[in-house]
């Protein structure tokens, strides 16, 4: 009922059903199944039990002809009528009048109760639903609201009404749309009420209103009218009461959190032991016994669901009070009023109805019917959707192909029902369609509706019969899955004599693999993928029938957009189907227990599945051990891997079959990988040994072979071939040894490919094949030795006549004289530097030849040093000669304003000098002609220093046109030289006998120029001088760093300015050193104010980056923002150009700097009031210097900050212990001594007051 709502409002017309909310819907269904379970192994003997399920099972096979062909639910039995007259009431008024005694002001409703205990509803579980006891919960200024004793307040209250209230009748007439149907079909009226009954019921009313009466005398007038309403008695037909008010859809997640959490468990009174007694009775006392447990969890949810109710009742009457709604914001939207759908009394007219509604709708009796039902017993009755010969018969397969098989079989099985079983079943209705027009009437919509009731009938006796195949099916399937159920359990070794060669096929063929991930074997499928497997085939078999298409679509012709129909039949989550799961599942976990022992033979080999083995053989291989360390891993490997070869490859296990074949190919895998290790190290090891020798010897043949190109190289090799026999060949003998070796492990573990056969040949065969290379290569080393020494001779020969014609060509020196060729002279002169250069080149690889080739007497070959002592003196009188002349010419004739006096009087002095050393060389009757040329350049010289005194004057450095002015007026005509004039031209002026004044304004020319030229230095000197500036904390800031060479520089030129100020030469550059000093003084001021300002600035922003602060001086707090604001902003434009001078050229630099200072000495004084302050307040604070007490003012927020300092403020306080909340617990000495506060301190209590908790930890620690 639960898994399908729309038949319980079909089965309740009246809408009656007590809706429980969405989280009871678990606790309902538990139920139901607890009984379920209860009821089928209950004896016989209770009868309202044994006719609940009867009525139960009714309902469920009637819901498919309702569902499928909307069936009316008049047309249900009226079950609802046995089950309320069955109940047992006397528990219930006993408890009535409990209640009654204890509480008067529900009087009313206990009394209304009482005679409408018939009336109460039964929900799918029979468990009935009372009014809910709950005027004790209510508030004692609130009361029953007064009901209305007329007939039209009491119908708007949705109160049971008579139809007819006439009071002169002797009996009341009711009437319903069920008792109207029941008088249409069986065609007479329904009668009033004998007076018998008319009788006794007046005597009930006058009884009741005694009673009434005397408790108007007891109760308040509202109850008093209350309990004033008459209702009619239960056998009469109503239209029911209104049905409760429920919250809207946005309120009932609200509602259902007032009743679980408004309302105390402990304010409902506890349910009634005669009750559960009463409930008891239903039950057998031996399900009572066997169910233990299980009655006790019904009786556990029966207290809470009772509890709930109350609890929810109580929340109901309260939120009948419109304002009640509205205070709880829960609107309660009213119900329609429908008919309560009971029929009026005596039975016998609803058995009448019965019994002609039974004549005209029932089918299960007409011939077709039995027909179909003979022909599938005589001809399906054995059929099954399952080929178990071909199953069975068939050699094993995996999973999937078993499951694929089946599958198969399935569909063709349900495929042939379908085409075979369906057609004889229309066939049969077609011949018997006389008859079932027989039965029809002549109305068209009855005859519609009659026809598809019958083919409903039809439909529903086709399922049942296609259930049976589905359920033989499944039975057939679990019985040959059942064959298997002793299981595969074997003790110690696994037989393998015998191999338990099959008497029954193997179903499935499981698969052994490794599971390298957790070094073991595992079995593919696994088990839960072999029980998820033949969980699809028994759901397959389940579903391969349920796409059948009932009758009718196959006898009548289709209508577009008609909904195709089908045969109902077994559904995967029926018992049926479940309990085969189960039973195959149980035999699959029996028979997967022998293959889990069998996975012990592997054991021994299982530690091959782990990395650890591969990893500690390539850690062995690389240590380069010895052969014989290998070789005994190889044994073990080889025997591993030959018992492994020895285990079987298929291990019959009855259900299943083994396949070990991949995991034994897997292991000797294995086992020859690990081998290869040791193999391919060891083998490539003999690889690069042998090519290493072969290489040797190949090295050997190329040397001794080799064609010498140089004397040298014959030596080289005439020395290597004399210690080859005694040295290298002995040790490539050694490193044979060793290959040997190496080429007997291989042979024994290894097989060499044609490859490493060659080489290894031709390896051992270099000895013998080397022997007669060596003897050739002596032999032919030999003659070529003696070809060397011929060349040698006749080399030493021609080189000691080209030295000699070199003698010569200096000699030739001797005579040249002409200065005009002095270029040509020179260049042959460097000829000869360059010959004599390659001569010492080739001196010496004669003198290498020669020692090669063992000559005892190396030649010196003095000729060439006596070249350059020949050529000296001429190379140093013809470069002074030309250098002579080409600055003569220069300083004469060139322009007068290019030459410089000094640079003029430094060349001459040492022209001069070189010539008189020339002169004294050349003193000799053979070097006429070079002591000519010495003597004239002498001689220039001299005339040229007559001169100087006044080139001096005019060609000082620095002379400006002013200067040539004052010159011009002392000789008196203008002596100003342009770009034209020559020293010749003013020499020959005659401006000697002004040298005096001449000179006087040369030494001013001088001075001013020095001035000058100091002024420039230090203008350059600036150029590249740059602030340097670092990232202040997040990097949105800067602060200047590494002004110490700054400050230097600046006043080194600060002084070297001033200087140069005082000098009596500064006058041509007075307004611009000026300017110079007062830029200096300037960037002197704002980098002396700069510095200030960013170590204050550095000090404050810690402190005023805490609100906490700010807010407790905010007159300092508002200056430092001014302060910081413009800091920020010099420092941001600094930063943009780092040039010291461009920097300070910032407007009104220095003016916020000093304004800056000014703010900063008066927030210092503000800083230092307010510490006091704090100090005052708490006195230990005086034992922090002010850096530490605004460390610990400034982090507020974090108490941890204080620890530090506690040791300077308490004496025997090291520090405090907070917990996860940061509250203090205990406090520490620096002895680790921990005592616990009495109690706790919370830090955040004092809102960062950091000296107000500090406080509470003084007073506390004298507690």
């Amino acid at each position: 009922m639960t898994e399908h709502p729309e038949l319980c409002r079909q089965e309740n017309p009246a809408g009656l059903l007590y809706q429980k909310p969405p989280y009871q819907e678990l606790r309902i269904v538990k139920k139901k199944n607890a009984l379920h379970k209860m009821s089928k192994r209950k004896a016989p003997g209770s009868w309202n039990e044994d006719h609940c399920e009867v009525f139960s099972n009714a309902a469920t096979r009637g819901t498919e002809c309702q569902s499928e062909n909307s069936v009316s639910s008049n047309c249900m039995p009226a079950f609802d009528v046995g089950l309320r007259n069955s109940e047992p009431l006397p528990p219930i008024q006993k408890q009535i009048n409990t209640k009654q005694k204890r509480h008067p002001s529900i009087q009313c409703t206990d009394t209304l109760r009482h005679k409408n205990q018939g009336c109460c509803h039964y929900k799918s579980t029979n468990e009935p639903v009372w009014i809910a006891d709950c005027s004790k919960y209510l508030s004692p200024h609130r009361s029953l609201p007064l009901l209305p004793t007329s007939s039209d307040n009491a119908e708007s209250l949705g109160l049971h009404r008579p139809l007819s209230l006439s009071p002169d009748k002797a009996s009341h007439s009711f009437s319903t749309p069920a008792t109207e149907q029941h008088r249409e079909l069986e065609g007479t009226k329904c009668s009033t009420l004998p007076a018998t009954h008319s009788v006794s019921t007046k005597k009930r009313k006058s009884k009741h209103l005694g009673s009434a009466a005397e408790d108007r005398r007891q109760h308040d007038a509202a109850t008093k009218e209350a309990l004033s309403v008459l209702f009619p008695p239960p056998t009469y037909s109503t239209h029911g009461l209104s049905r409760p008010a429920s919250p809207n859809e946005g309120h009932l997640h609200r509602y259902y959190r007032l009743i679980e959490e408004s309302i105390d468990p402990c304010m409902v009174s506890p349910l009634s032991v005669k009750w559960l007694q009463g409930i008891y009775s239903y039950i057998p006392a031996e399900l009572c016994k066997v169910w233990s447990k299980s009655l006790q969890d019904l009786t556990k949810e029966v207290q809470e669901n009772y509890t709930y109710a109350i609890k929810k009742s109580i929340l109901d009457y309260i939120l009948l009070d419109p304002m009640e709604q509205k205070r709880l914001r829960i609107e309660m939207t009213p119900k329609m009023s429908n008919s309560a759908g009971r029929n009026r009394f005596p039975w016998h007219e609803s058995f009448h109805v019965s019994c002609v509604k039974l004549k005209n709708s029932l089918h299960i009796t007409h011939p077709v019917m039995t027909k179909i039902l003979h022909h599938f017993h005589k001809n399906y009755a054995t059929f099954s959707l399952l080929d178990l010969k071909s199953i069975l018969q068939s050699v094993p397969k995996t999973l999937d192909k078993r499951i694929l098989h089946m599958n198969s079989v399935f569909k063709e099985r349900s495929e042939l029902l379908q085409e075979t079983w369906m057609k004889e079943c229309c066939d049969i209705v077609g011949q018997n369609r006389d008859k079932i027009e027989s039965i029809m009437p002549e109305d068209e919509g009855l005859r519609r509706r009659k026809m598809d009731h019958l083919f409903c009938s039809l439909a529903t006796l086709m399922s049942n019969l296609q259930r049976h195949i589905v359920e033989t099916s499944l039975t057939d399937l679990v019985e040959m899955i059942d064959t298997y159920c002793e299981g595969n359990r074997y003790n110690g070794n696994y037989p393998s004599d015998s191999l338990w060669y099959p008497v029954k096929p193997h179903l499935i063929v499981l698969f052994m693999k490794p599971f390298i991930k957790e070094s073991d074997v595992c079995f593919n499928p696994s088990v839960e993928e072999i029980v998820c497997g033949f969980d699809n085939v028994v759901e397959n078999l389940v579903i391969s029938v349920q796409q059948m298409p009932r009758i009718e679509n196959f006898l009548f012709q289709a209508v577009d957009n008609l909904k195709i129909k089908y045969i109902s039949s077994v559904q995967i989550h029926e018992e049926i189907v479940l309990s085969a799961k189960a039973r195959i599942k149980a035999v699959i976990e029996n028979n997967m227990h022998g293959p889990s022992r069998y996975t012990l033979v592997y054991k021994p080999f299982l530690h091959l599945l782990s990395p650890i083995i591969q990893r500690r053989l390539k850690t062995l291989v690389q240590k380069d051990l010895s052969l014989e360390v290998y070789a005994k891993e190889l044994d073990n490997m080889q025997k591993l891997a030959s018992d492994v070869a020895l285990l079987p490859v298929y291990v019959p296990m009855r259900m299943l079959l083994m396949d070990c074949s991949e995991i034994n190919q897997w292991m000797i895998d294995r086992t020859r990988q690990l081998t290869n290790i040791i193999i391919n190290k060891v083998a490539t090891t003999s690889e690069k040994f042998n090519r290493n020798i072969c290489q040797q010897y190949d090295g050997i043949v190329t040397k001794i072979s080799a064609i010498a190109e140089s004397t040298s190289a014959l030596v080289d090799i005439q020395d290597y071939i004399r210690k080859l026999r005694t040295v290298e060949l002995m040790e490539i003998e050694d490193k044979l040894a060793v290959a040997a070796k190496n080429l007997l492990f291989l042979m024994d573990y290894a097989s060499l490919s044609k490859e490493d056969i060659i080489l290894n040949g031709n390896t051992f065969s270099w000895p013998q094949r080397i022997i007669p290379i060596i003897s050739g290569s002596v032999t032919r080393l030999q003659r070529e030795h003696d070809g060397a020494l011929a060349r040698l001779a006749q080399w030493q020969k021609d080189f000691t006549k080209r030295l000699a014609d070199v003698v010569i060509e200096v000699k030739d020196f001797q005579k040249k004289e002409r200065m005009s060729e002095a270029t040509t002279y020179l260049q042959k002169l460097s000829t000869i530097n360059r010959r004599i250069q390659e001569f010492l080149e080739e001196k010496a690889h004669i003198n290498k030849e020669e020692e090669l080739l063992g000559i005892e007497q190396i030649g010196s070959y003095t000729q060439i040093s006596e070249i350059c002592k020949l050529k000296e003196p001429y190379e140093k009188l013809w470069t002074t000669a030309l250098h002579f002349s080409t600055c003569y010419d220069k300083w004469m004739n060139g322009p007068l304003l290019q030459v410089n006096a000094e640079e003029v009087e430094e060349e001459v002095q040492n022209l001069w000098k070189t010539s008189y050393k020339l002169t004294k060389a050349f003193y000799h009757p053979d070097l006429h002609g070079p002591l000519k040329v010495a003597t004239t350049i002498k001689t220039k010289l001299e005339k040229f220093k007559i001169n100087m005194p006044l080139v001096t004057a005019l060609c000082t450095p620095g002379i400006k046109a002013r200067h040539w002015n004052l010159m011009s007026e002392k000789v008196g005509f203008n002596i100003t030289p342009n770009e034209g004039t020559s020293l010749l031209e003013i020499l020959q002026l005659g401006l000697e006998k002004y040298l005096d004044d001449l000179n006087q304004i040369s030494l001013q020319a001088s001075k001013e120029y020095a001035l000058e030229k100091a002024l420039n230095k230090m203008k350059a000197d600036w150029e590249d001088v740059c602030f340097v500036f670092s990232p202040y904390k997040d990097g949105n800031s800067h602060v200047l760093a590494a002004v110490d060479e700054i400050q230097v520089l600046l006043e080194d030129h600060i002084v070297k300015t001033t200087t140069m100020k005082g000098s009596p030469f500064i006058t041509p550059f007075e307004k611009e050193i000026l300017a110079w000093e007062a830029k200096l003084r300037l960037f002197q001021e704002i980098l002396e104010s700069w510095l200030k300002v960013q170590m204050a600035w550095l000090y404050l922003e810690p402190v005023f980056g805490s609100e906490d602060i700010r807010s407790q001086i905010p007159v300092e707090g508002h200056k430092f923002e001014i302060v910081d604001r413009n800091w920020r902003l010099i420092m941001r434009e600094s930063v943009k150009e780092a040039s010291a001078m461009r920097v300070i050229a910032q407007p009104q630099m220095l003016d916020k700097l000093k304004e800056a200072e000014l703010l900063l000495d008066d927030i210092q004084k503000g800083l230092n009031d307010y510490l006091e302050k704090k100090r005052l307040f708490f006195p230990r604070f005086f034992f922090l210097s002010n850096d530490e007490l605004l460390e610990i003012l400034s982090e507020t927020k974090d108490p941890l900050r204080v620890q530090p300092h506690l040791k300077k403020c308490f004496e025997g306080i090291a520090k405090l212990t907070f917990n996860r909340k940061k509250e203090i617990t205990h406090m520490e000495s620096s002895e680790n001594e921990k005592v616990e506060l009495v109690m706790r301190i919370i830090p955040s209590n004092a809102k960062g007051l950091v000296e107000k908790w500090l406080h509470e930890v003084n007073m506390l620690s004298f507690c």
